[in-house]
């Protein structure tokens, strides 16, 4: 299957023998160059996790996982360990970031902070960023022309800023970014020493930046890298349609929203409502989102955290509350089990409703269809250097492997396909709807028009279905622990066809779930999808995780 949109950000769980990896080294913004403990596996770069606190991040380990306070922000990865010591995927925490990366040689990861602000009203300038950067300001003694030089620090050319005459900015190297001013009085205005952060401000007396106030700043819609193919994949975040947020150069406003300590209420056997009473004006709509099928996240814009409560429900075994550093109310909510959510305001408070499956217990009982992609005369998506590869051949094995390990777990299967036959697409969610089918497992292979650009998979679920981002998150989270290759989340249909979503997810009247397994047309996903040992372990993933979706253990 050809998935279309822009970006990139992998969730590298990497299973694949270490010895595949390269030594490597990290220059990091102004910090300086790392080379201890550092290695280079495919695109990836895995440091010690106690490198990171060097550069400020502040580490907190859990079950296999890492969560960072970096750069004011929670960041969490995948962890793995190597010769007795924890280390941690930097490319995926830095796309987090929203910081500006490349291998600027085979070993050689740079790192930059991605200017996104400027700001300058009548004697003031602002300057923020994604990563700290060291500012360093120097005068011309001819001209008298100020330069400040952002240490560390990219430049997007699309960026636009509202630069008043005589004020310009650049990309001076490779490392740095060249913000020039040539003002009446600039020749001899006193310097300020600046010290390196994530944001700056200088502040010039008897300096007119401006004769009047600033216009809107538009900041460049692009994410933190490169454009890239509009044929690669992107995670969670579209940067043209869903373009990443401003960072603001100052520190956050103070809270506008007074939260009341949270409660549950509605609680039946098939879930309860986690109640979050506010007081204040609502300026930005909280969001929840999915840390892992058994951990929901709740962040309430523009407040701070309230007292614990020590409220308690039969399915949550823990509730955290903090500030994330941004002036924003973080709830954390460990469940017993996966369960979907649906968040809501109503009566001066933030609700967050949790919701059991109506699918419960074991496997055993169950009907599940599974749909091998594609099929006679489609072949999908091609591989290799004569395109020899087939998608419909590799969506069958392992559906039919899939279909082995349901039966062995007492479940009933049943295959749109078992051949290499072509089953029109509302035929095989029509299958699943006619036999009352509990789930419905699309099995597809990625692809896209540049060769061994992208790499990872991805599970998608219709539009912003609660019960299909369940089965999803818990599909997902079991398929990388295990691939091999690095897991590109979770994404709506929505993502792709704006619309309608995927013809087999949106005619599906049961929790139902699309998985793209790898990239054919990249080499070493090819590679690793032909194994025996890949299609197996996949297969039973996909169990693990419709277990973990029914309540069971999913992981063992």
């Amino acid at each position: 299957m050809r998935v279309t949109a822009l970006g990139l950000l992998p969730w590298m769980v990497v299973a694949v023998g270490w010895a595949q990896g390269r030594p490597a080294a990290v220059s990091y913004s102004h910090l300086g160059v790392f080379d201890q403990g550092i290695a280079r596996l495919g695109d990836e770069c895995f440091v010690p996790a106690t490198l990171v606190s060097r550069w400020g991040w502040q580490v907190r380990f859990l079950e296999g996982e890492a969560e960072f306070q970096a750069e004011g922000r929670l960041v969490r990865v995948v962890t793995r360990q190597h010769e007795g010591q924890t280390v941690i995927p930097l490319v995926q925490a830095l796309q987090q970031l929203g910081a500006r990366f490349d291998w600027t040689d085979s070993s050689t990861l740079t790192v930059r902070s991605a200017i996104r602000t400027i700001e300058i009203d009548q004697s003031t300038l602002r300057i923020g960023g994604t990563l700290a950067f060291s500012p360093r300001l120097s005068r011309s003694e001819t001209s008298g022309r100020l330069s400040i030089d952002l240490v560390g620090a990219w430049l997007d050319t699309r960026s636009k800023f509202d630069l008043p005459k005589g004020i310009t900015v650049a990309q001076f190297d490779r490392e740095t970014v060249r913000l020039t001013i040539e003002r009446p009085g600039v020749d001899g205005a006193i310097l300020p020493s600046l010290s390196p952060g994530r944001s700056m401000e200088l502040r010039l007396e008897g300096v007119v930046l401006r004769e009047s106030g600033p216009k809107p700043v538009e900041v460049s819609r692009s994410g933190p890298q490169e454009r890239p193919d509009p044929a690669s994949t992107a995670p969670r975040r579209d940067p043209d349609l869903d373009p990443p947020p401003t960072e603001s150069p100052v520190d956050p406003a103070p809270p506008t929203l007074v939260l009341g300590s949270p409660s549950f209420a509605e609680a039946t056997e098939r879930g309860a409502v986690l109640v979050v009473p506010i007081q204040g004006p609502v300026t930005s709509r909280p969001t929840a989102m999915y840390r892992g099928p058994k951990t929901i996240e709740l962040t309430i814009p523009g407040a701070a955290a309230p007292e614990a409560s020590g409220a308690t429900n039969a399915f949550v075994t823990g509730l955290t509350l903090a500030d994330d550093g941004k002036g924003n109310a973080r709830v954390v909510l460990t469940l017993k089990r996966a369960m979907a959510f649906e968040l809501g305001i109503s009566d001066q408070a933030v609700r967050l409703r949790l919701v059991k499956p109506k699918s419960e217990g074991k496997l055993a009982g169950k009907v599940v269809v599974v749909d091998a992609g594609h099929g006679g005369h489609d072949s999908g998506a091609r591989g290799g250097k004569d395109r020899a590869t087939l998608e419909k051949n590799l969506t069958l094995k392992i559906a039919k492997l899939v279909a082995q390990e349901l039966t062995a777990q007492g479940a009933s299967v049943i295959m749109t396909r078992s051949d290499d036959t072509f089953i029109p697409l509302r035929e095989r969610p029509g299958i699943a709807n006619r036999a009352g089918a509990d789930f419905f497992v699309s099995v597809h292979i990625n692809s896209n028009t540049v060769d061994n650009k992208t790499s990872g998979q991805i599970t998608f679920y219709h539009m912003q279905d609660p019960m299909g981002i369940l089965l999803a998150e818990c599909i997902q989270s079991e398929l990388a622990k295990v691939s091999g290759l690095p897991s590109l989340g979770t994404w709506s249909d929505s993502r792709i066809y704006k619309n309608g979503g995927f013809a087999v997810l949106k005619h599906s009247t049961m929790p139902a779930v699309l998985l793209e397994l790898g990239f054919i047309n990249h080499d070493a996903d090819r590679r690793i999808m032909q194994t025996a040992k890949f299609q197996q372990s996949t297969a039973q993933a996909v169990v693990r995780g419709l277990k973990a979706f029914l309540g069971g253990s999913g992981g063992q």
